[in-house]
């Protein structure tokens, strides 16, 4: 699983939400954290990245709410759909 944060903490971000999906899923690994340029819409700032080896008995529906609700929990807020301005 990716994930990547580009507001606020991002570092504080990213390990909020493998704290929060450890909650739900077993983590196997965590992979460095790497910065990277945005891309698709490009004026905003950098992210941090990182992937997530997980093992899970959730339904690929399940696992869509789990993380939905992480980002609710961590107060995402959806400014860009798919790098681009609304």
């Amino acid at each position: 699983m990716a994930l990547g944060s580009n507001v606020g903490d991002r570092l504080n971000n990213i390990n909020n939400a493998i704290n929060l999906l450890s909650k739900h899923v077993e983590i196997i690994k965590v992979s460095n954290i790497y910065e990277t340029e945005p891309w698709g819409y490009t004026k905003q700032d950098t992210f941090l990245n990182a992937c997530v080896l997980i093992d899970t008995n959730l339904e690929p529906e399940e696992l869509l709410k789990v993380c939905k609700d992480i980002e609710k929990e961590l107060k995402r807020k959806y400014r860009f759909k798919w790098g681009h301005a609304k």
